[in-house]
């Protein structure tokens, strides 16, 4: 399963994530949420894989990082 989330993150910023019920995130899996980050315009897009596994793979294609759900919250934190 998959659940896709658009955060509005303060000024010009956009967060897209889609979370993901996997431990093992693969490249492919971003196709859908790049797609979407190519289409919106007028903003600073971050764009995140979140996955269930604990570490952070921040290559996992290029424009997407891929993390645990703990560490999406850390990051849009104040």
């Amino acid at each position: 399963g998959e659940v896709d989330f658009v955060v509005p993150a303060g000024g010009n910023r956009l967060i897209l994530a889609e979370a993901k019920a996997t431990r093992t995130p693969r490249p492919q899996m971003a196709d859908s949420l790049l797609r979407l980050a190519s289409a919106v315009s007028g903003r600073r897009i971050s764009s995140h894989l979140v996955h269930r596994g604990s570490s952070e793979l921040s290559a996992l294609r290029p424009g997407l990082k891929a993390l645990s759900g703990e560490s999406l919250l850390d990051s849009v934190r104040p």
